[in-house]
């Protein structure tokens, strides 16, 4: 739409955009993004993620994400049991066009019928400080009341895609 009286001059073409999500099988599932400029003859951002879920508890995620000139990075997160109220769980993030680790995580989390505990070691690149921060993490959770120390929910439901307390 155009204000009455104003030239129409060559705005360029509109990017393309697909995305779709394929649900392969009840624990297999995919997604692929990409966005094109028909003027640069390029892809602008995209992305790739597979996410497979062998049974309730356990889950392993591969990606990979892209923007033009800006970042190109791959990245693995997993959760997984190691016994009936044990799990092991991790993200590995690496930018390939930095050549450099993003953010590794690493940890254990402890469920019974009325607490939780979650432990974990994480290390990310800030860009803004210029250098890695290296945190460790603990919490305390009481079924219905609260939980004590960090709030590493919502650290796992950032960095592991998918992941859900057994609460």
């Amino acid at each position: 739409i155009l204000l009455p009286n104003t030239a129409i001059t060559d705005l360029g073409k509109s990017d393309y955009l697909a995305a779709t999500e394929i649900a392969w099988a009840p624990n297999l599932n995919t997604a692929f993004a990409v966005q094109y400029d028909p003027d640069e003859s390029q892809i602008d951002r995209g992305y790739a993620r597979m996410q497979f879920r062998p049974h309730r508890g356990s889950l392993v995620n591969l990606g990979y994400r892209y923007r033009r000139d800006l970042l190109q990075q791959s990245d693995i997160s997993f959760l997984w049991p190691l016994s009936a109220r044990w799990r092991a769980l991790g993200r590995y993030n690496y930018s390939l066009l930095d050549d450099r680790v993003v953010e590794t995580l690493a940890g254990f989390e402890y469920q019974s019928c009325c607490w939780a505990l979650r432990m974990a070691y994480r290390q990310y690149f800030s860009p803004t400080q210029g250098d890695d921060n290296k945190g460790v993490y603990l919490q305390l959770e009481l079924t219905g009341l609260s939980s004590l120390g960090d709030d590493f929910r919502s650290l796992l439901e950032s960095n592991v895609r998918g992941y859900e307390s057994n609460y």
